[in-house]
């Protein structure tokens, strides 16, 4: 009785223990996976944000005649011909990239930037006339005095469109030279003393070390529950199976309840509050949000899903026993040395 009671006590403890161990051991699979990002940010809505009227700002055109005083909707127009989703992959992978590199120690520091010498490039060549017509074609009529650029601001009443976007092509050679190589988006991070990041190449070691940490007492709790309340091999495996049921059952019901409400209660948030972001913008949120969710509820599906049928497995192991020789200790010797002289005829 005694020990059916310390096995009963310890399941109490072992329940929160080993749901926490499980979906821990479900986040470690992803939160520090370089694929994991890669596949979140590899989405067209967030390069249709990314091209959108606010997030635009940082790639207004450096010219001589200064970009401030370009329309945003033309700059828009044209860049979305040389900003391809092809090109803007290749820039998250590589930004994405250079984090991890930084963070599993293959580099001394990282930087997050737009590299646009791939737009320069194509401006000057296979781009130009397709940039130069969707610029032109965004163009308002002009109404006064406009400011002067390497490239117009508005459509003048005395030239065509087509001798304008000619203009332009011809011109193209001098807009790109007043254009920056790159735009960094942050200060480049060095991996030295006094640098906040410096401690980034200790979080997988330590992610590796608090995961055996969790999963350690874990183990041994779980096969102390085992022993306890399991006089007989047999239920002794009743016991596993069932205290692993539970924390399994609801790791996997929690990655089945994030996955499918992630969406419902990202779109309830902005339309209950006063957002400022476009819908533009609202959208590539709700489209990581969602991704995110998602992916992280599987991760806590799949891990609940094979613990419950480890759980499982044990409990189908445990009815197939007969019931056999019991576990002796000093709770039982006395009982079981009785049973065993009454079987024996003495």
């Amino acid at each position: 009785m005694c020990r059916r009671t310390g096995a009963l006590a310890l399941l109490i403890l072992f329940i929160p223990l080993a749901f926490c161990s499980i979906a821990f051991a479900s986040v470690s699979t992803w939160i520090l996976d370089r694929g994991f990002y890669l596949n979140l940010l590899d989405n067209d809505a967030i390069y249709e944000a990314f091209l959108s009227d606010e997030l635009s700002a940082d790639l207004k055109l450096t010219t001589s005649g200064g970009a401030s005083a370009l329309p945003p909707e033309a700059v828009l127009a044209g860049l979305r011909t040389v900003l391809t989703p092809a090109y803007l992959r290749g820039e998250v992978t590589r930004n994405v990239g250079s984090f991890f590199d930084l963070l599993e120690g293959k580099a001394e520091s990282v930087t997050f930037s737009l590299d646009l010498r791939p737009i320069k490039s194509a401006l000057v060549d296979e781009k130009k006339a397709a940039f130069a017509s969707a610029y032109v074609g965004a163009l308002k009529p002009c109404t006064g005095t406009t400011t002067t650029s390497d490239l117009p601001v508005c459509l003048p009443a005395n030239m065509t469109a087509e001798t304008l976007t000619a203009d332009i092509e011809q011109g193209m050679t001098t807009v790109v030279a007043g254009m920056p190589n790159s735009i960094d988006f942050s200060d480049q991070i060095t991996a030295g003393r006094n640098n906040p990041f410096t401690e980034l190449r200790e979080v997988l070691p330590a992610l590796t070390g608090s995961l055996v940490t969790i999963l350690a007492p874990m183990v041994a709790l779980w096969l102390l529950i085992g022993i306890l309340g399991g006089i007989t091999t047999r239920e002794f495996f009743l016991w596993l199976g069932v205290s692993l049921f539970i924390p399994a059952g609801l790791v996997a019901l929690m990655g089945g309840a994030l996955g499918g409400n992630i969406k419902n209660a990202i779109e309830t948030t902005f339309a209950t509050t006063n957002s400022s972001l476009s819908a533009t913008t609202q959208q590539m949120l709700a489209t990581i949000g969602t991704t995110a969710g998602t992916k992280v509820g599987e991760g806590f599906l799949n891990y609940g899903v094979i613990g419950v049928i480890v759980s499982v497995v044990l409990i189908a192991l445990g009815l197939l026993l007969r019931p056999r020789k019991p576990i002796l200790s000093m709770d039982n010797y006395d009982t079981y040395g009785e049973k065993k002289k009454k079987n024996e005829g003495f």
